[in-house]
């Protein structure tokens, strides 16, 4: 206790209450402070604000959507993947994360954003790199871009990752996108 009071308020003179740790008896609890929060919770409070407001005013959702996704920063407790009380708050937390990135690139796509689609997949795929539509989606970006090297690349990206890494087939749907995109340019 002593080492976690010096790093939460390293100032604060011997003798003094800590206004994060709080005795009551003989227990303790951490207590976030008047301005403090947690990422988390915020992360999550914004992505439903983002919800709410989405089909009234997509601009003000995807600036919410933003916000929300920059305080994602892994996924919860990763440090120590293999404790079960957290497993339950870690995917759903994780999971939003990966439906947030999709709803911005569906209104990113609306605006024909195709250079900030490509940002929000790619992010995507660095949380879950076996995610076959989110490959599709990133080859049809390119397309729009009219990068066919791209849309290559992105096609044995996701073939390495589904069929060596996975040893899964791709779906016919992937490999007839591939196709039309870019081999028949």
């Amino acid at each position: 206790l002593t080492s976690l009071r010096k790093v939460l308020e390293p100032d604060l003179e011997r003798g003094v209450a800590s206004a994060y740790l709080l005795r009551k008896n003989d227990a303790y609890r951490l207590e976030i402070g008047r301005n403090g929060l947690i990422d988390f919770q915020e992360f999550l409070r914004l992505a439903g604000d983002a919800e709410k407001v989405e089909k009234k005013d997509p601009a003000e959702a995807i600036d919410l959507y933003r916000v929300s996704e920059s305080m994602y920063s892994g996924r919860l407790f990763e440090e120590d993947p293999y404790q079960d009380c957290f497993t339950e708050d870690r995917d759903r937390i994780h999971e939003r994360y990966l439906h947030l990135l999709m709803r911005i690139m569906h209104l990113l796509e609306k605006k024909a954003l195709w250079k900030e689609c490509i940002l929000y997949a790619e992010k995507y795929l660095t949380a879950d790199k076996y995610a076959e539509p989110i490959y599709c989606a990133l080859m049809r970006y390119y397309a729009r871009l009219g990068d066919t090297p791209k849309i290559v690349g992105t096609f044995h990206r996701c073939r390495a990752a589904v069929m060596e890494d996975l040893d899964s087939p791709l779906s016919v749907k992937t490999i007839n996108l591939y196709r039309r995109l870019a081999l028949k340019r």
